[in-house]
């Protein structure tokens, strides 16, 4: 399994020297910054060719070194605009923009600018028809690596460096809740459920969230008016219970918390939901895994009636004070700590600092690397964050 990737332009004797000198740097330090990917020119018989299986070969490589030369881009693109199949160093981008976590390191040489010309098209224009904006501000917004041959050595260890720097493993990671631990594809959030359940149409929920996010009514009003209606219908504890029943977590949830929380990590959900329901449908055992759970809270009478709505601080903008609130108790910096969520609620944790994962979107702009670093489209297994927290 290799962790970092070197793609050169084949047509171009300096990328080809560089490429196999940096491997050559490279490979006694794998145990350290580990395994690195180089194919060398012209030898399809060697095992290492990427040609045989790109997918396999950067399914879960990290680090993406382009070594660009002028004539890098060159034959990408047809006459006709659309993608050369017949393109190596085109395929090999192509795999690694599949993979959600991985890393643009552009090594620019004296001859290469990113508004200069190949093929009559301007350079990150060729990246913006293949594969969109969003991957053209992915790779040309990356820090690049100015490449000197005068000062080869230290173009070298800039980029070791930055492969180096990446391995951060986390001490702390916070979950959102709903999509984020459960299944995003079943129907309604946990409010959307309890408004069902007690026989009021969605719509009455949409609307007040939708008055809630056009900051026409506060968090506070937003609770009141709830808190009316559910008294209203009279909700008791066994509602929640009962919402909580038709709620499923994503798969292997309880082996990748009690992994983690094995591994020493504080675990923390940061969630607009509700604590009690999240509780019930996490369970026990998952949810003493838990330093804390930070949600709207329900408060019920000796009856097991509703008797009022405590609305949590930190969603929202408060989600990011919550996450800098860990750092300041746990002496943490932001490089320990992810946060994983899921929806728009979730962006405004990328204000602490914090590295953060927008799995199953929904609602958000998972391409806005701003307020996303990393992203995971469709996640049915929590094992699939894995590669994220553990870097």
């Amino acid at each position: 399994m290799y962790r970092n990737f070197i793609c050169y332009r084949g047509g171009s004797s300096a990328g080809i020297q560089v490429a196999d000198a940096l491997y050559k740097e490279m490979l006694p330090l794998r145990s350290s910054i580990g395994e690195t990917y180089f194919s060398p020119q012209n030898n399809s018989g060697d095992e290492r060719n990427f040609l045989k299986d790109p997918t396999r070969t950067l399914g879960n490589v990290e680090n993406f070194i382009l070594l660009l030369t002028r004539d890098f881009f060159r034959n990408f693109l047809n006459p006709d605009g659309s993608p050369n199949v017949y393109s190596v160093t085109r395929l090999e981008i192509d795999s690694a923009l599949k993979n959600a976590h991985i890393k643009f390191i552009p090594v620019i040489f004296p001859d290469f600018s990113w508004q200069g010309m190949t093929d009559g098209v301007i350079n990150q224009d060729v990246i913006k028809k293949l594969w969109g904006t969003a991957a053209m501000q992915h790779i040309v917004g990356a820090m690049p690596v100015p490449y000197v041959y005068q000062y080869r050595e230290k173009v070298f260890e800039t980029i070791i460096s930055e492969i180096a720097n990446v391995r951060t493993t986390k001490k702390a990671v916070v979950f959102d809740f709903d999509g984020t631990l459960t299944k995003p594809y079943l129907g309604y959030n946990t409010w959307e459920t309890i408004w069902t359940e007690l026989g009021y149409p969605v719509e009455y929920c949409e609307k007040y969230h939708r008055m809630f996010s056009n900051k026409e009514i506060t968090h506070d009003e937003w609770c009141e008016i709830t808190e009316k209606y559910f008294k209203e219908k009279n909700l008791t504890k066994n509602i929640i219970v009962k919402a909580a029943e038709r709620a499923e977590l994503l798969d292997d949830v309880y082996e990748v918390i009690t992994y983690l929380k094995s591994k020493g990590m504080l675990l923390y959900i940061l969630s607009g939901s509700i604590k009690q329901y999240i509780e019930l449908v996490l369970g026990k055992n998952i949810t003493d895994c838990f330093v804390e759970i930070k949600a709207n809270r329900f408060i019920f009478d000796s009856q097991g009636k509703l008797e009022g709505i405590i609305g949590t601080p930190y969603d929202f903008e408060g989600k990011a004070r919550f996450v800098n609130k860990i750092m300041i108790d746990k002496k943490l910096s932001p490089k320990e700590i992810i946060y994983i969520g899921n929806s728009f609620n979730d962006e405004f944790v990328y204000e602490s600092g914090v590295e953060t994962l927008c799995v199953n979107p929904q609602g958000t702009d998972y391409y806005d690397g701003k307020i996303w670093h990393n992203y995971i489209r469709n996640v049915k297994s929590l094992k699939d964050i894995l590669p994220f927290v553990e870097k």
